[in-house]
């Protein structure tokens, strides 16, 4: 927090929001769902890494030798992503709907082809689907919500089936669907039972 107090200061509120109970749950949900299905020596791509404090260093912990890269079109939450993560060997900052869907991460795949994709902010994006791959076959681990009182969130889905549609997953290996925020936290003002957190993870075909 001294770092971003001192380099970022504007960006406390937004760090704040990313401590959230329901954003280490929501992680920690799809994490744990996730580790069978990881080993040593797996390239994954994190995609709208944001700040790289949760998922990262939980994963550096569990394997010795374990490739992330992280992908964010936000500079300055990539510079502070330092801060919690310095083993990470490449940070890019792109824009995932402009410079990665619709087929224009080939180059990417082609340099660093990934075993596991993760993307737990879908509902910030263009649908998943559009993440086409030439050279692997990543397993996908996605999440995404229907809380549309945020503006930020421009994609929701209401049902998972909404989500498979939209994440273009056919083989599942794993997919719930949880409350958004838990009731004895703050965030419960804003949320009621209509407000669900959908995980899938998977394969395209």
């Amino acid at each position: 927090m001294s770092s971003i107090a001192h380099k970022y200061p504007h960006r406390i509120r937004d760090f704040a929001e990313a401590n959230t109970e329901r954003q280490w749950r929501h992680k920690f949900h799809l994490l744990n769902n996730l580790m069978p299905h990881l080993d040593e020596g797996m390239t994954i791509w994190l995609l709208g890494s944001w700040y790289g404090h949760i998922i990262p260093p939980y994963l550096y912990k569990r394997f010795k030798d374990i490739n992330i890269i992280y992908i964010d079109f936000d500079h300055e939450a990539m510079q502070l992503s330092w801060t919690f993560d310095n083993h990470a060997k490449k940070r890019y900052e792109l824009d995932i709907n402009f410079d990665l869907l619709h087929g224009k991460s080939k180059w990417l795949e082609e340099q660093d082809p990934p075993d596991v994709v993760i993307n737990t902010a879908c509902e910030h994006m263009w649908h998943m689907r559009e993440l086409i791959f030439r050279v692997s076959m990543p397993l996908l681990a996605f999440q995404t919500n229907n809380f549309r009182k945020e503006e930020a969130h421009v994609n929701c889905c209401d049902t998972m089936d909404e989500f498979k549609k939209q994440t273009g997953i056919t083989d599942v290996v794993f997919e719930s669907t949880e409350k958004y925020a838990m009731e004895q936290f703050d965030w419960a003002k804003r949320n009621d039972e209509k407000y669900v957190t959908h995980t899938l993870i998977g394969y395209h075909e």
